[in-house]
């Protein structure tokens, strides 16, 4: 029990580092292994990351999620995420989940992006999201919105911008406790066929700014290779990806100075094309 409320008291610290809010998390091991910089990218995990690049998506998949902080059990995050070009748009969902038994928080919810031409594509999401603390806290949750932009300049260069919490929901109805509203604008460029670049600007609003960049290179057709870094806190990042066929496998890691590390797993699976 006394290692419990140790870790607790550990969440709750680094909660109140992170912001006055409570944080929920940006998913998956692809964007792990860049340091985070994953606003501009467009694949399944940008439900997630950005909902806005969505719109790009051209076919239905599925993801799970895992990520361990610091190698201690109690810090551990799960996610999933399924999306479905239709005709016109893509629908989607999603959840993720970190805690244990004194502590925890649990976000799920839907979201919906639309290509308005071959180069921009917005996307909007509404999640219920929930905190569950020891009795004398109780239980707290709230529903909150988030927007997403994505912009194709050009055949190699993205820009894309993504809003947190965009309602500015409250965690409580007696207090001005919130969940955390971040915003992210960011790029990514295509170097060569094997290479890109990509970066973003995060501004949570009751911290300061934070940089973050990660490149991504292909050796051989089914292997990929990630590092990155970010300050503000400072990190560093390196991160394995692999594609058989329709699956996906990445491996990403940060250090995050000075606690440690956090490692993340993820798999997607894509399943069909989308509809003509």
């Amino acid at each position: 029990m006394g290692k419990h409320y140790l870790i607790f008291c550990l969440s709750f610290i680094g909660l109140t580092n992170i912001g006055f809010g409570q944080h929920f998390r940006q998913i998956g091991a692809r964007q792990a292994g860049l340091a985070w910089a994953g606003v501009a990218l467009n694949d399944v995990w940008a439900y997630h990351n950005n909902p806005g690049m969505l719109g790009f998506l051209e076919e239905t998949a599925v993801g799970v999620y895992y990520e361990n902080r610091f190698f201690i059990r109690e810090f551990q995050y799960q996610g999933l995420v399924f999306a479905q070009p239709l005709k016109k748009g893509v629908v989607s969902f999603g959840g993720q989940y970190s805690g244990f038994n004194l502590y925890s928080t649990s976000r799920a919810g839907i979201g919906y992006a639309l290509a308005m031409s071959e180069r921009l594509s917005m996307g909007i999401q509404i999640n219920y999201m929930n905190v569950r603390q020891p009795s004398y806290y109780g239980t707290k949750h709230g529903i909150s919105g988030e927007f997403g932009l994505g912009i194709k300049v050009t055949q190699k260069w993205t820009v894309a911008m993504a809003i947190n919490n965009l309602t500015r929901s409250n965690l409580s109805g007696v207090s001005n406790e919130r969940f955390e509203t971040i915003f992210r604008i960011g790029a990514l460029y295509d170097l060569s066929k094997r290479v890109f670049v990509t970066s973003e600007l995060e501004k949570d609003i009751y911290f300061p700014l934070r940089l973050k960049a990660g490149i991504e290179y292909r050796p051989a057709e089914p292997f990929y290779v990630r590092v990155g870094a970010a300050v503000n806190a400072t990190s560093f990042a390196i991160g394995l990806g692999y594609a058989y066929k329709n699956l996906r496998i990445d491996v990403g890691s940060n250090y995050l100075q000075p606690m440690g590390f956090h490692t993340a797993l993820s798999l997607h699976y894509q399943l069909a094309k989308k509809p003509e």
